[in-house]
């Protein structure tokens, strides 16, 4: 397989093949100053180490900071040889012509894949960004390129080239990297969404944003003003990899829908209904207004908390989403009206007469028949006193016997006298059973 060359093929056979190879030239055109004369295209020197690959441009990016452009060529290639895959790297000063396939050799440089051959015959070119450290004085570092043809041709596989006599007195720097610029976010209120604020520039001008208030998603660019020089960007987020902009990005809000935001009128109460005479008390909920009950209320006697939760966007006044309401269920109403003092109405009426000329008899008549409780009635006599228990809505008849003639009988309660009556002489005989004296006594004693 023959392939065109500018240049010529390197063997790997040392130093021999290189010499032979110095009769091979490749020039770069363009010995002048392109436009503002900022950038420089160099003249390469004949080299020994070219072939079909060379620099076609070499231009300042910066005082420290160059761009050379490289092409390589082919020619009569053959079709089972266009999948070749062209492979490329950046050495240093000082060259290297051990170029082969092992391992170690592979790791020795970055190769970078510029792509399949593709075509019998064609160019390939590409770019590498070198720092002035890199030169050896006027001269760049090789840049090597690799044809590992997949036919198995072992010639026209390596080649090589550099820039040379690049003069960097003439890369002054055509740039500032003094370009800067800032923006804010005023905070969203209850009422409107988040805005974006365009802040202070320098160097620097606004581009047009996508949008200034939320909610959604936002772009604006800042760009660097062309001077000259021309104003850049320091490398950052959002910054373009030339420096001349810079683009800000982000999500604008909208309104505040937060819990500061929400109404504080949501409200929860528990009213408490007091014990009647049979049941303790009893508790509901009340003014509920956009608010729940959390659970149920506890209905047994004592104290207790009532957790109530406000619905979204509602919060109860104290600013909080949560209210706990004190609440004391009463026991059973004690009140005098759920227990009326007993009724405490006793009367009593007492009759005594004469039987004989030295005793008499009586009777005693003991109401408690409108009392609402017992009472102990206290029958004080001669010879001997008498305590008697009525019951409640009761009246008692008890008859007196053996009384003197001549002494007093008393009903009492307690201190309080409710009767009395004197056994009065006048008989000489008992009276006859029947004659209806004792009976008609007794009767009026009763009541």
């Amino acid at each position: 397989m023959k392939l065109f060359n500018r240049g010529a093929s390197r063997s790997m056979s040392g130093k021999g093949s290189s010499v032979a190879l110095r009769r091979s030239l490749i020039v770069v055109t363009a010995g002048a100053l392109m436009g503002s004369g900022l950038i420089a295209t160099t003249m390469v020197a004949a080299s020994a180490h070219q072939g079909n690959i060379k620099p076609i441009s070499a231009k300042c990016v910066d005082a420290d900071t160059m761009v050379a452009t490289y092409e390589v060529s082919w020619a009569n290639v053959p079709g089972e040889a266009r999948n070749t895959v062209i492979g490329s790297r950046t050495g240093t000063t000082t060259f290297n012509d051990k170029w082969d396939d092992s391992p170690a050799a592979a790791s020795a440089w970055a190769n970078v894949n510029r792509g399949a051959v593709g075509s019998e015959a064609g160019t390939r070119s590409w770019t590498v960004t070198i720092e002035k450290a890199q030169f050896a004085g006027s001269n760049g570092p090789w840049e090597y390129a690799h044809f590992p043809w997949t036919n198995g041709t072992t010639s026209s596989r390596y080649h090589d080239t550099r820039v040379e006599s690049f003069d960097w007195n003439k890369c002054v720097s055509t740039s500032v990297k003094d370009a800067s610029a800032s923006i804010s976010i005023t905070p969203a209120t209850c009422d409107s969404p988040e805005k974006l604020v365009l802040g202070p520039t320098n160097n620097a001008t606004w581009g047009t944003p996508t949008r200034t208030t939320g909610p959604g998603p936002f772009s604006v660019p800042a760009i660097g003003n062309a001077g000259p020089p021309q104003h850049l960007f320091q490398p950052g987020p959002g910054v373009s990899a030339d420096g001349k902009t810079q683009t800000f990005t982000g999500e604008l809000k909208g309104p505040d829908t937060s819990q500061n935001c929400w109404a504080r009128d949501a409200a929860a109460s528990v009213t408490v209904h007091p014990g009647t005479c049979d049941s303790p008390g009893s508790a509901e909920v009340t003014g509920l207004q956009y608010a729940t009950l959390v659970g149920t209320l506890d209905q047994s006697v004592g104290s207790h908390v009532a957790p109530f939760q406000s619905v979204p966007q509602h919060l109860f006044p104290n600013g909080s989403d949560a209210l706990q309401v004190p609440y004391t269920i009463p026991g059973k109403d004690t009140s005098v009206s759920c227990n009326p003092p007993a009724v405490y109405h006793p009367r009593a009426k007492v009759r005594a007469y004469c039987v004989t000329k030295h005793w008499g008899e009586g009777v005693a008549a003991l109401m408690n028949k409108q009392s609402t409780q017992a009472v102990r009635y206290h029958i004080v006599r001669s010879g001997q006193d008498r305590i008697v228990t009525v019951r409640a809505g009761k009246n008692v008849r008890v008859e007196l016997r053996h009384l003197r003639v001549g002494s007093v009988v008393k009903i009492k309660v307690g201190q309080l006298v409710l009767d009395r009556a004197k056994v009065k002489g006048g008989c000489s005989s008992p009276p006859d059973s029947h004659t209806g004296q004792r009976t008609g006594t007794e009767r009026a004693a009763a009541g």
